[in-house]
C-alpha cells in the first residue's frame, strides 16, 4: 500500500466519516459532535491548516500532524481496520520527521497499545485538559 498522498478538501468527507464512525461508536466517548462538524474540522483546519495525509481514495485513513510534530488525528475505517492502514500512515509520518507527540485518551486501550508498539512511550497525562473533558496521555517517538 503506497497511494500515502497529501489530503485536499475533496478528501474532507471521507475523512470526517472515517472520524466520526469511531466516535459514534465509542461508548466511552461524550457524543459532542455531528458529521457536519466532523466535516468542517477536517475541511477547515486539520486539512487546511496541518499536514494531513490519506491511504486510499476515497480515504480509507488519514493522519494528520500540526506545525509543531503533534500527531492530532489518525484514524481508519471501520472495513479497513487490521490492514495496516495505520502502520502505513504513522510510517509516511515518521519518515518526514525526526520527532512526534501526541495525546491519546486513557481508556483508548487499543490506540495506547498501537502507538507503544511503534516506539511511542508516555511522557505526561491530564486529568481532563481536552473538550471531552477525559483524562489523556502525552506520547512521543523520537527518530
Amino acid at each position: 500500500m503506497t497511494d500515502i498522498r497529501r489530503a485536499n478538501a475533496e478528501d474532507a468527507k471521507a475523512c470526517a466519516r472515517n472520524m466520526q464512525e469511531w466516535l459514534d461508536n465509542t461508548p466511552w466517548m461524550p457524543d459532542l459532535h455531528t458529521l457536519m462538524d466532523s466535516i468542517k474540522f477536517c475541511r477547515e483546519f486539520l486539512i487546511e491548516k496541518c499536514e494531513t495525509y490519506v491511504l486510499g481514495t476515497p480515504a480509507k485513513g488519514f493522519i494528520a500532524i500540526e506545525h509543531n510534530k503533534t500527531i492530532l488525528a489518525l484514524f481508519v475505517e471501520r472495513d479497513s481496520r487490521s490492514q495496516q492502514i495505520g502502520q502505513h500512515l504513522l510510517d509516511h509520518a515518521k519518515s518526514l520527521h525526526a520527532n512526534l507527540t501526541l495525546w491519546v485518551f486513557g481508556a483508548n486501550e487499543g490506540a495506547r497499545r498501537f502507538y507503544e508498539k511503534h516506539g511511542f512511550v508516555a511522557t505526561g497525562q491530564t486529568d481532563s485538559n481536552n473538550d471531552e473533558g477525559l483524562p489523556d496521555l502525552e506520547m512521543a517517538w523520537s527518530g
